[in-house]
């Protein structure tokens, strides 16, 4: 897919340790449809209010396509286990935080996490498999506290079956039997930020949606709006969850031909649309634009009309105040820029006052940090 030749991911190493209390062959169960008089049912689901928003949602919808159902995260770990029994269901599977969870995954297990971090367990509890996980999150984000316990969750789905290599076309498989010969897990990130840049200057199957384009054919009559392309957005939040991602980026672009829709409030919510998902997922987002570049329509801080200070001031005024209402959370630029003395001379107390480059891991900078490691190195003192 081209869609996967565009990304460059970066994904954390992870070290499992521990093992299974119970013999493989004691968590063995069929894993096919239970019938009852309410309909068929796979497993039991308890999903933890701890996950992502929108992550719990697309959950939700992903397992009850598999017949999975339900069970209250609140409810107590004997009482959750018995509303499963009553529903047929052979197996639970229990994801973020929970009374039943935290009856198995017990605290020496998450002590030895970094942020970001899961366990997964399995055990039986009255006679019925249960494949439990949970992690921690970062403090802040607020929105981000949830990353373990969902990291946790697809990696749990992958010990069940489920494989996630085409964002647009997961396969989902809930085998407790596969995941009854697997060891439990304790997992933390190597790499505090692992991300995707979806390279926009290329035709890939998302440069439209996170362009805020609507898909045209060759007469140039829009074939599908944006919002019919919005579809596809969740899926790939998905696919960057299930691989431990936690920051996606991408180059917004611009173009003379059409300027006035480039930096407009119309497109400016397409963007806000995208970003703010994101976030309900735990995923943050970056743009990437560039300062002064022009290759293949970069989106630049600073106009081609921009020659005096003042105008360079206006244009990155501009310019950062639209990626904000965008809801961009970070910047990445061009390497290149750190070379051009001569220009950033001049145009430092723009750049000082507006922008921070950080060529050091990661390579972003956040738009409410305004210390300039640029300006420090044109402008010292």
């Amino acid at each position: 897919m081209a869609v996967l030749a565009g990304f460059v991911v970066m994904v954390a190493a992870v070290a499992a340790h521990g093992r299974a209390t119970l013999a493989a062959q004691d968590l063995r169960v069929d894993a096919g449809r239970f019938m009852t008089a309410g309909g068929s049912c796979t497993a039991a689901a308890v999903l933890g209010e701890d996950l992502p928003p929108l992550a719990r949602k697309r959950l939700l919808q992903t397992l009850q396509s598999q017949g999975v159902r339900f069970v209250s995260s609140t409810q107590a770990a004997d009482k959750a286990v018995a509303a499963a029994k009553a529903m047929g269901c052979p197996a639970v599977l229990a994801c973020g935080a929970s009374p039943l969870v935290y009856s198995i995954v017990t605290p020496s297990w998450l002590k030895p996490l970094q942020p970001e971090g899961y366990a997964i367990r399995r055990v039986k509890v009255d006679g019925i498999p249960v494949l439990a996980t949970v992690g921690i999150g970062p403090s802040t984000p607020a929105y981000a506290r949830g990353r373990g316990s969902v990291y946790g969750c697809y990696a749990a789905l992958q010990q069940l079956g489920s494989t996630f290599f085409n964002p647009f076309d997961p396969n989902l498989r809930l085998d407790f039997v596969l995941a009854a010969e697997t060891d439990d897990v304790s997992s933390s990130p190597h790499w505090a930020y692992r991300g995707t840049h979806v390279h926009t200057q290329h035709p890939l199957e998302l440069t439209n949606l996170l362009t805020g384009w609507d898909q045209q054919g060759p007469d140039g009559k829009v074939t599908e709006p944006w919002e019919v392309l919005r579809k596809d957005w969740e899926p790939f939040l998905e696919w960057c969850l299930a691989h431990g991602l936690n920051q996606i980026e991408w180059l917004p672009l611009w173009a003379k031909s059409w300027e006035t829709f480039a930096t407009s409030t119309e497109r400016a919510q397409r963007m806000r649309n995208l970003t703010d998902t994101a976030r309900g997922f735990g995923i943050r987002v970056g743009a990437d634009a560039a300062i002064a570049l022009r290759q293949q329509h970069a989106f630049a801080l600073i106009a081609p009309s921009a020659q005096t200070n003042e105008q360079v001031t206006a244009s990155i005024h501009a310019n950062m105040k639209w990626l904000n209402d965008s809801g961009f959370e970070f910047i990445s630029s061009e390497r290149q820029a750190v070379i051009l003395h001569n220009f950033w001379s001049a145009a430092c107390p723009a750049i000082g006052k507006h922008l921070a480059l950080t060529h050091q891991p990661p390579p972003t900078v956040g738009l409410v940090s305004l210390q300039s490691r640029l300006a420090a190195k044109c402008c010292p003192g």
